[in-house]
């Protein structure tokens, strides 16, 4: 992989799952590649996305948390947080951002790829 992206994972579990807000922070610490982590205010946690993104900062690897503002769905039948919705209905509201990490961590990685071994750390 060249880059990760993490759109409010473990947010609706994570308060319910002290077996999640164990493990997903010891599985994150191993990621090696750029990581994006996004979630809006008001999901049910953004601990997740939080707990997650500096896990991922402490192994090393780059990584940027985004906290975007309360979401309001146009519709939400199922009841669950609102600011779960935004990578459902509110794609205008992250997509500049998400397109932005992912040029920069694949360019970046492609360009670091391509220097001889010897200049590689």
């Amino acid at each position: 992989f060249l880059a990760l992206v993490n759109q409010a994972g473990g947010a609706l579990s994570w308060n319910s799952s002290p077996t999640l807000q164990r493990e997903l922070p010891a599985a994150a610490r191993k990621i090696k590649v750029p990581a994006l982590c996004m979630d809006a205010e008001n999901d049910a946690t953004t601990n997740a996305v939080k707990t997650v993104g500096e896990a991922i900062k402490s192994s090393g690897a780059w990584e940027q948390t985004i906290i975007y503002p309360a979401f309001t769905p146009t519709s939400n039948p199922s009841n669950i947080a609102p600011g779960h919705l935004i990578f459902a209905q509110g794609v205008s509201i992250w997509q500049d951002d998400l397109l932005k990490f992912l040029k920069q961590a694949i360019v970046g990685k492609r360009q670091f790829l391509q220097q001889p071994k010897s200049f590689r750390k």
